[in-house]
């Protein structure tokens, strides 16, 4: 009677106590349709019954925690040197200072390849089941391009504005891990391209798709090789050596805004009859050398640490980059076996080898390129439009830059008509004599002199933006203080 009055009147037909008041819950629901577990329910958990008010409840302190995680936008470096220098120029003095990486960078792009790591491993269990385990049948191209590769694609415009990420290096790593490793990894998962050993279990696979480094399998047990102390010192000697590299190239071309010798650039690809004499001036090709070299040490800094993460779980990683500027000895051996490796075995998998299956190889060479050039610019339209409309009274040039479409693309392609005129040339020769005698640099320097006039079609968006400049947090670096 005292812990519910009404309850007690209904049974014996009496009043209840006037002594006692009636609680907060007695005054919103009535006894007569609602039971007692109900009730109890309703009062702590008002909007249980709401499904999303439900699902928001349980994953808003996710969404809270990886938004506190990126609530330092590293869009202005307001580093402080640890020592400054002082060097005399003329009469006046220029003082210099050396700052160091800005941790906080290194573990928001921890963050970023932790969520992408889950959200590949998520998706290889939905691939394995019902991609691989159906091969050949309409139900696993259904999954693919009906579910995977939409996901991959709707993946950066959802998560980017969702993270509130600003800084351009971390929403390039949003687009170009997770998305476009699941899309041609899918690719090859429903032609049956995997590699060897991948497909052996559900536990291979997962991790085959959580790791962005191709895991090395013993080809006999279908086991992933161990990763030992030495493989880990190694990597991280690596690593810290392409800090020091992307550093001191940072250092050197900053002051000039990444372009140090001065050209009218033209990002636009159509140009006129006498304007193409100017992709041949030899500061422009300069210009463009270093843009080069700029993009192939930077991405190699990314790549080794992304290596290193791999030995450091306790698996041995494949090679991810090694020296393609001056170590090529053709076009074929540029993209085919020095430059980025991670995305060149998937493109090969998931593009040219399906093509290849029905195609000759140049049209499956040029499919592969394609592919290449059309996943470039989607990325572009991640970087630059995707969180476009945030802070715009802070906007400036590079921060807002508005990028050109289409130059990407035809970068790509040009580079893939150099690969099919090779394969239909190589065996001239000219082309086996200097392959035989000529020095591997001078022979890489002609190969990557092929592309150069047209190099600032892939390199102009990300150095006329302030890509490099948010890169600028996570590298020890040489600045002249004001």
């Amino acid at each position: 009677q005292n812990w519910c009055p009404r309850y007690h009147s209904i049974i014996h037909n009496t009043k209840p106590t006037d002594q006692i008041e009636p609680t907060k819950r007695e005054i919103k629901h009535t006894h007569t349709h609602t039971s007692r577990r109900a009730r109890y329910i309703q009062q702590r958990h008002p909007s249980s019954n709401n499904p999303a008010h439900t699902y928001a409840q349980k994953n808003m302190p996710i969404l809270g925690l990886l938004k506190q995680v990126f609530s330092n936008k590293l869009v202005t470096d307001v580093r402080q040197p640890l020592f400054t220098f002082d060097i005399p120029q003329g009469e006046d003095t220029i003082t210099y200072g050396f700052v160091a990486p800005d941790l906080l960078f290194w573990v928001e792009l921890g963050v970023v390849l932790l969520v992408t790591a889950i959200c590949g491993a998520l998706t290889s269990i939905l691939i394995y089941n019902y991609i691989v385990r159906q091969r050949g049948t309409w139900n696993a191209y259904l999954v693919g391009y009906g579910i995977i590769i939409p996901i991959c694609i709707a993946f950066p415009y959802v998560m980017i504005p969702l993270l509130e990420i600003e800084n351009k290096i971390l929403k390039f790593c949003h687009i170009s891990i997770f998305p476009i490793l699941t899309m041609f990894r899918c690719s090859e998962a429903m032609y049956g391209f995997s590699p060897p050993s991948v497909e052996h279990s559900h536990q291979t696979f997962m991790l085959y798709y959580a790791n962005i480094p191709h895991i090395r399998f013993d080809p006999k047990t279908h086991v992933p090789l161990k990763s030992s102390w030495a493989d880990v010192k190694e990597k991280l000697y690596y690593f810290v050596y392409e800090l020091c590299v992307v550093g001191a190239v940072l250092s050197f071309l900053s002051p000039f805004d990444y372009v140090p010798w001065t050209v009218e650039e033209k990002g636009d690809i159509v140009l006129l009859l006498e304007e193409v004499g100017s992709l041949f001036r030899w500061n422009h090709i300069l210009n463009n050398l270093m843009g080069a070299i700029l993009f192939e040490r930077f991405l190699n800094a990314m790549l080794c640490g992304l290596a290193l993460i791999s030995t450091l779980s306790g698996f041995l990683p494949q090679d991810t980059m090694k020296s393609a500027i001056f170590g090529s000895t053709s076009p074929s051996d540029f993209w085919g076996r020095k430059w980025n490796l991670v995305i060149h075995n998937v493109l090969k998998r998931g593009v040219f080898k399906p093509v290849r299956r029905y195609y000759p190889k140049h049209v499956a060479s040029a499919a592969a390129f394609l592919a290449s050039g059309i996943f470039h610019e989607w990325i572009l339209s991640g970087i630059f439009t995707s969180y476009k409309g945030y802070n715009l009274d802070k906007c400036t040039p590079k921060s807002c830059h508005d990028p050109i479409y289409g130059n990407t693309l035809a970068f790509f392609l040009w580079n893939g008509t150099l690969i099919v005129l090779e394969h239909a040339c190589s065996h001239l020769f000219v082309f086996q004599w200097a392959k035989r005698t000529l020095p591997i640099p001078i022979i890489s320097m002609m190969v990557v002199s092929c592309a150069l006039p047209v190099a600032h079609w892939m390199t102009y968006n990300y150095i006329a933006s302030d890509f490099f400049q948010n890169g600028e947090f996570g590298f020890p670096m040489i600045l002249r203080q004001v």
